[in-house]
């Protein structure tokens, strides 16, 4: 006679024939995956610049690996603060210092504090513009 199951046959149960509640899974090593730094500031505030960030391939240990998937690699670099700088001149701008000329010559241009002191010439050379700034 056969018993089938889920049928009440009061028939007492074998501990060897009970299911495992549990089971391990996801056992295997993780393996090598992508790990990425943050930006760098952008190379400029306005005009189009470009940052970076390092973008390596790490294994469950930390070592550098090979085993990424090229197709899934982050990018290292892109592009930022692509708005035109002549659209960010303030109209009221004025140069505060009557050498901006050579500031702007020596590039000086690239550093916040020289910008806004020669705002009119730096804005000028930012974008684009680059002649000599007349009366001032």
């Amino acid at each position: 006679m056969s018993v089938a199951a889920g049928t009440n046959n009061r028939l007492p149960c074998l501990m060897s024939d009970k299911p495992d509640t549990q089971r391990p899974c996801n056992t295997q090593a993780c393996g090598s995956r992508w790990h990425y730094t943050l930006w760098t500031e952008c190379s400029v505030s306005c005009g189009g610049g470009s940052r970076t960030r390092d973008v390596h391939c790490l294994d469950e240990s930390g070592s550098f690996s090979s085993l990424c998937n090229q197709s899934q690699k982050p990018k290292n670099a892109e592009r930022c603060n692509t708005v035109s700088c002549f659209a960010l001149r303030d109209p009221n701008c004025e140069d505060q210092r009557s050498d901006c000329e050579q500031y702007r010559r020596a590039r000086f241009c690239a550093y916040p504090m020289y910008r806004n002191v020669c705002c009119a010439t730096c804005s000028r050379e930012l974008a684009g513009h680059t002649t000599a700034s007349h009366g001032r």
